[in-house]
């Protein structure tokens, strides 16, 4: 997964992130990595936990993350469906499906983090990690989780309940 520079030429990957920016940066290389190898999560999430360039994420958030995106999988996707309906199966590339997985993963389990947070950081890695439209179909696939979650008032949700009210 290669890193793309900003209009200054610099790598948007040696701009300074805080804790959690990071923490997700990483699940999505690990998740990333893990999907296109066919790889258990468990090993590869050690191997990161070890590595020197993740220094400065928080290690409890990116486990929670990479570990919770890995257990809820098959639901997540449903949610990707639900609100991807409008969007053809072919722009869901496997950066973007990771994403999106992370950033539902996020809106329904981590409730104490503002949702605006979570689509701007979705948003971010796309632009970092994605193709050329990326970022405005993580945007509005993520507007539309946030939206349903709002509309739902998330409780049924956060159970992981994926059928039409």
């Amino acid at each position: 997964m290669a890193h793309k520079s900003d209009k200054s030429g610099k790598s948007r990957n040696t701009m300074r992130r805080g804790g959690r920016s990071k923490s997700r940066e990483i699940a999505l290389q690990v998740l990333y990595g893990c999907e296109i190898a066919h790889d258990p999560v468990g090993p590869a999430l050690r191997n990161m936990l070890e590595d020197p360039h993740s220094e400065g994420m928080d290690q409890d958030y990116f486990s929670q993350l990479t570990l919770g995106v890995e257990a809820e999988r098959e639901v997540l996707d449903s949610w990707i469906g639900r609100a991807g309906a409008a969007w053809s199966m072919d722009r869901f590339s496997v950066v973007d499906h990771n994403i999106l997985r992370l950033g539902i993963y996020e809106l329904l389990k981590q409730p104490e983090v503002p949702h605006r947070v979570i689509l701007n950081e979705a948003i971010e890695l796309s632009k970092r990690f994605g193709g050329e439209e990326s970022s405005r179909f993580v945007n509005g696939v993520m507007d539309k989780v946030a939206n349903l979650v709002r509309e739902e008032d998330a409780a049924p949700m956060r159970v992981w309940d994926t059928q039409e009210s």
